[in-house]
């Protein structure tokens, strides 16, 4: 799970706090058992305390009459909460004197801040994170060159698995639609449309449905 590791995690008396809310919500006793359990879970879940209070608040408003709280319940719902946030993530401007060996650990540090931030307002406001990405940023010079060289680096010695080309008939067809911006992922006159992956923007072959629409349109 993309988890906040950059936020602070429960303290012991936030622990206590949620271990309460169980307590008065399911009128269960608080045994050995529960507490280590719950405990476990929210390491290995990277719970802080407004997320898993406001989870658990959420349970309890939606919950049926055979309904039973587990940790399971709070985790699943942070999980759905920093995906969703991840999924907005839209790397900053790249420093000039990153190395290729510490842009990995750079573009995870700030994906982590950046998913720790929209849940932690989750968290304390209720506020969900937005379910589209921004407008698209300027393109990143610095960024744009990093990556070529990344996959350069990692694919060059890859042998052709199919040397002989095969016929693109749809080629023109979608080079053409990249005349225009994309209504949809928002990408620029000229760039590929994107899609949201798990480590930052996908590059698609294929440009969106709705730039076609447009294009023909014009």
């Amino acid at each position: 799970m993309t988890g906040p590791s950059s936020a602070r995690q429960l303290t012991q008396d936030e622990f206590k706090e949620i271990i309460d809310l169980v307590v008065a919500y399911t009128g269960r006793e608080p045994d050995k058992t529960l507490v280590q359990t719950w405990a476990a879970q929210a390491a290995i879940g990277k719970w802080t305390y407004p997320e898993a209070s406001r989870a658990i608040h959420l349970w309890a408003s939606r919950r049926g009459p055979n309904d039973f709280l587990e940790p399971a319940n709070v985790t699943r719902t942070l999980k759905a909460v920093r995906s969703q946030a991840a999924a907005t993530f839209e790397a900053p401007v790249i420093p000039e004197g990153l190395s290729n060996a510490d842009y990995p650990r750079w573009y995870r540090a700030q994906r982590d801040a950046h998913v720790a931030a929209l849940a932690q307002r989750w968290g304390m406001t209720g506020e969900e994170p937005p379910l589209q990405l921004p407008p698209a940023p300027p393109p990143n010079e610095i960024g744009q060159r990093r990556v070529a060289g990344l996959l350069n680096g990692a694919f060059h010695d890859v042998p052709n698995a199919d040397p002989k080309p095969r016929p693109d008939s749809d080629g023109p067809h979608r080079r053409s639609a990249l005349i225009g911006p994309c209504p949809y992922c928002q990408a620029r006159d000229g760039e590929p449309c994107t899609r949201s992956g798990a480590n930052g923007r996908v590059r698609l072959a294929n440009p969106h449905p709705a730039r076609l629409n447009a294009q023909e349109a014009s």
